[in-house]
């Protein structure tokens, strides 16, 4: 499961940040080239394609469509692609529901009545019961926390995909998947009544509860929001720089998995059949190096200079010396990526290799001409995330 959430994280941070670089930029090329036809037909041409891409290393279709939806609603073109889309999305919308509807056996429903109400009962009483508690503990008051849990009491459509699939690849029984569709539409229809039972429910639960259990609930979440406000002002600028840090190490780094596993599986073998070693080796690593150097930089250097890190450094002498750390621990982090791209390619040992290595890190850390291409990328991909909500 560790390794599924790690390759789940790693292929949505390059997909995401790759999708957003490239496809505003793309967009904005051809824009004056492109009617409302050739708009629609590439839109779906991008979302069939991460489908693939997403199938072909392990994921659902829908996720990869999800991921790429996501992309496009970050381009200015969002409304436009909206629009076109809006007629194809209604017709496979109700293909889909209908063969939903035509898959279901109404005498299995029938059949398995008691526990379908059974399964609708449980997801009610556990969902408001359980919910409730949980927004309690995560410090909200007892009035939230009801009306949160009481609109949480239904299954989406897409129990549907996971029924029809676990039916697919026979670990559920057939029955199985008209009872889901049936929990799925009672608990559809009775949400909009939850809802508005919930200020009712809590009017009654408030009159029966104990005063001092009321108001102890109260208190938490005061206290709570209290906590959190003073918790905020006193690490404020080390919270914005770890955040800050922890995004440009993650980020970086998957990108520069991502190129070092592009050179090794593909570049590598290309290059061996026109060069003989050991240049096709250093060839390789000196491509891979390249390619990674921008993303080195910003992965040692993003946000070393930034007014949260000025403001800790000025704070004390210990905050220093953990900035010192992070800073190293960065470095470090570089060196690795480095050394991994030599040891597949070259082969370097020793105090050579160690050379090396300390040699190409220094040298992408105090170069110029990278940390200029480093910071035009950043602006690139700032303005085309944050493009759209310019333009309103």
């Amino acid at each position: 499961m560790l390794m599924a959430v790690q390759k789940l994280a790693f292929f949505l941070v390059l997909w995401f940040v790759v999708g957003i670089y490239l496809i505003p930029l793309f967009l904005r090329k051809v824009k004056g080239l492109m009617s409302n036809e050739t708009m629609l037909i590439t839109a779906l041409a991008l979302c069939f394609g991460m489908v693939v891409i997403a199938s072909s290393v392990g994921f659902s279709a829908a996720f990869g469509a999800f991921i790429m939806g996501s992309i496009l609603a970050e381009t200015v073109e969002k409304e436009l692609i909206e629009h076109l889309v809006t007629p194809v999305k209604d017709l496979f919308g109700a293909i889909f529901f209908v063969s939903v509807g035509m898959m279901v056996d109404v005498a299995l429903i029938v059949e398995y009545i008691v526990p379908i109400l059974c399964i609708v009962a449980a997801i009610m009483l556990g969902q408001t019961i359980l919910s409730t508690g949980g927004f309690l503990l995560a410090g909200q008051s007892l009035k939230t926390s009801m009306q949160c849990s009481f609109s949480l009491t239904q299954i989406g459509e897409f129990a549907f995909i996971l029924a029809t699939l676990g039916t697919s690849l026979g670990v559920t029984s057939d029955f199985l998947y008209p009872i889901v569709v049936a929990v799925s539409v009672f608990t559809t229809f009775t949400t909009p009544y939850m809802i508005k039972l919930a200020e009712p429910a809590y009017t009654v639960v408030a009159r029966v509860l104990p005063k001092r259990f009321q108001s102890k609930i109260e208190s938490n979440a005061s206290e709570e929001e209290e906590e959190e406000v003073a918790s905020e002002a006193e690490h404020s600028h080390w919270r914005a720089y770890l955040r800050h840090t922890g995004i440009a190490v993650g980020i970086h780094s998957v990108l520069c998995m991502a190129l070092i596993a592009i050179m090794l599986y593909f570049g590598k073998p290309f290059i061996a059949q026109l060069l003989p070693m050991p240049w096709s080796g250093i060839v390789t690593a000196l491509l891979s190096v390249i390619l990674c150097a921008p993303f080195l930089w910003m992965l040692m250097q993003q946000g070393s200079r930034s007014d949260d890190f000025v403001a800790l450094w000025n704070d004390s002498r210990m905050a220093r010396v953990k900035l010192v750390a992070f800073q190293l621990l960065r470095l470090v982090i570089a060196a690795v990526f480095v050394s991994y791209i030599l040891g597949r390619t070259v082969h370097f040992g020793g105090m050579l290799g160690t050379f090396v290595i300390f040699a190409v890190v220094f040298s992408i850390v105090f170069s110029p001409r990278l940390r200029r291409s480093s910071e035009k990328m950043t602006k690139t991909f700032t303005k085309n995330l944050t493009e759209r909500e310019q333009s309103e």
